[in-house]
């Protein structure tokens, strides 16, 4: 996606970034947790992590191919 993006969507954008950044720092957290690798559920947790890995690259990619319309809000 290449273009423009006005501030209201560039700090949606921006949200969902901290919002899948947090997931996959928790996600990492309870694979670190989990010590028993015979354990399936492990295995689903990496699995989520290497999904949510793939879509914030994406959006990110999206996001930094894009800039921000003005005017701003003011403060």
């Amino acid at each position: 996606m290449n273009g423009s993006i006005t501030y209201e969507s560039w700090k949606y954008y921006s949200i969902k970034f901290e919002l899948i950044n947090a997931k996959l720092q928790i996600l990492a957290m309870a694979l670190d947790d989990f010590c028993d690798f015979q354990d399936k559920r492990l295995f689903y947790i990496r699995d989520c992590i290497e999904e949510l890995a793939e879509q914030y690259l994406e959006i990110l990619e999206d996001f930094n191919n894009l800039k921000t319309i003005h005017p701003q809000p003011h403060n």
